[in-house]
């Protein structure tokens, strides 16, 4: 591949399979070494390294695949981290997985399914019926909420839209 080049992805950040440009390559050549810890004899494969640009959102994806070896087995490399741990109750992992997937291209959309998926936290975490606001706020008092959480200046803001929004909706 050369820098240009288009590759249909799925994109990790907005989730749309779509074409990627290839923006940059990079070559690299390391040593290998045998299970007894000695170096190889042979020619080490190369490392490629490709970083794409994502068509729809802008995103960029790292991507890393052996030379001999074609781009069809590359490995995402970055980003990672987007799929929520296994103990990350089903419900809120469908809710929030859906909200990253549109996220830059409807911020409204990603805001009403990030309250759904703490909607369906206080659910799963037996909050008290309510308002969300209250309900955030009991479990918070229960600790199921961690402290250093609670203080960050980007959880204030969800909790303080959360409080404007019940006060506006009675």
């Amino acid at each position: 591949m050369t820098i240009g080049d288009k590759e249909v992805l799925v994109c990790p950040s907005c989730g749309n399979r779509t074409p990627h440009k290839l923006v940059f390559q990079h070559k690299h050549v390391g040593t290998w070494y045998t299970t007894d810890g000695t170096a190889s004899d042979g020619e080490d494969p190369a490392s490629i390294y490709s970083v794409f640009e994502c068509a729809t959102c802008h995103d960029i994806s790292l991507y890393s695949h052996l030379e001999p070896v074609g781009f069809e087995d590359a490995t995402l490399v970055y980003p990672k981290g987007d799929s929520l741990h296994k103990s990350v109750p089903a419900q809120v992992a469908s809710n929030y997985s859906e909200a990253k997937r549109i996220q830059t291209i409807s911020p409204n959309a990603f805001a009403m399914l990030m309250r759904r998926s703490l909607e369906a936290l206080c659910d799963d975490r037996r909050a008290p019926p309510g308002i969300r606001a209250k309900r955030l706020q009991a479990l918070a008092e229960k600790g199921e909420i961690p402290p250093f959480l609670r203080k960050s200046p980007r959880f204030c803001g969800v909790w303080g839209t959360l409080e404007r929004t019940t006060l506006a909706n009675g």
